[in-house]
């Protein structure tokens, strides 16, 4: 299986850049609260989440064999700048691939260990969200500017939306040290085209720039899908929850989660279910006071007329 047939089950967006605005769902308890005032998101290893193939992928590795494994030589060989592995002998395929053969080659364990999560949801209406994870509207859900999310962190860290599928992916990890190679490959030549216009009089455009950029963009294009493959499919039954990860790496040994603090401004507003006490909006309201936010609190109600959750 080629890594781009990953996403021939899904369903139903293949957007790279992911949602402007992120709703976290939570219960009115101690640890969102507390979460709430110090301005952070708890990210928790993948093992603590509660759907059993969380993660789970099936990993490919080694140098394929065209006589056991052609559909991974024939990728591999593409990916390579072949038309087809039927251009490329066992023998080139083999000695190029035993470059990536060391330590510090590609490990799926490695990112999926690393990996800290924090869930989100791309509608603040989503009905089963709100029985789910806000305690059946009993909790309340934080509107987050996804830009400001990311900027001025002390950590790094991507958002990437979640897809959904019948079957989990396949990580082919030599397909993935190919790739990154094209790309170390493709900028250097890219690089040393441009910069030859600085230094060369009647400079000629390399014929070759437009299929250096074109090839660059498939190979990032690649490594981006088989790294939300590992960290970001999920069993199509899940896909209700319209998910959005915010996504860092750590470190540390282990498996405890990590505190992803972010700026105030990142929050647009809170919306609280319309089963909540007096009591914990009061909570809300105070813990913006506290933190100098002056952003709308909104209701989640439910329809009179429909299955449908309103935002007042």
């Amino acid at each position: 299986m080629v890594a781009s047939s990953v996403e021939e089950n899904v369903n139903p967006s293949k957007s790279r850049i992911g949602t402007e605005v992120m709703y976290k769902y939570c219960a009115f308890n101690h640890y969102a609260l507390t979460n709430l005032i110090n301005l952070e998101l708890w990210c928790s290893h993948y093992e603590a989440f509660n759907d059993p193939f969380e993660c789970w992928c099936i990993e490919k590795s080694g140098i394929p064999d065209p006589e056991k494994e052609w559909d991974r030589f024939d990728h591999v060989a593409r990916m390579w700048g072949f038309t087809s592995g039927h251009n490329v002998s066992k023998e080139d395929l083999f000695n190029y691939c035993s470059e990536f053969i060391h330590p510090c080659s590609m490990k799926v364990g490695h990112y999926l260990e690393s990996a800290r999560i924090s869930c989100f949801s791309r509608r603040p209406d989503n009905l089963l969200m709100w029985s789910h994870y806000a305690d059946g509207f009993r909790g309340f859900c934080i509107e987050f500017d996804k830009d400001l999310l990311l900027k001025n962190s002390p950590k790094y860290a991507e958002v990437h939306e979640v897809f959904y599928s019948k079957l989990p992916p396949v990580i082919d990890t030599m397909v993935y040290e190919v790739a990154r190679d094209q790309v170390w490959y493709h900028e250097m030549a890219i690089e040393e085209t441009e910069s030859s216009k600085k230094y060369i009089k009647d400079f000629k455009e390399d014929v070759f720039l437009p299929d250096y950029r074109k090839a660059l963009l498939e190979a990032q294009d690649l490594l981006y899908v088989l790294y939300r493959s590992m960290l970001c499919q999920k069993p199509i039954n899940w896909e209700y929850e319209e998910e959005t990860r915010l996504i860092l790496h750590t470190e540390s040994d282990g498996k405890d989660g990590e505190p992803y603090l972010y700026s105030k401004d990142a929050i647009k507003a809170v919306i609280i279910g319309e089963k909540a006490s007096n009591d914990n909006i009061d909570k809300i309201n105070n813990i913006l006071t506290l933190l100098g936010l002056d952003v709308p609190v909104k209701q989640a109600v439910r329809s009179k007329s429909k299955y449908e959750v309103l935002i007042q």
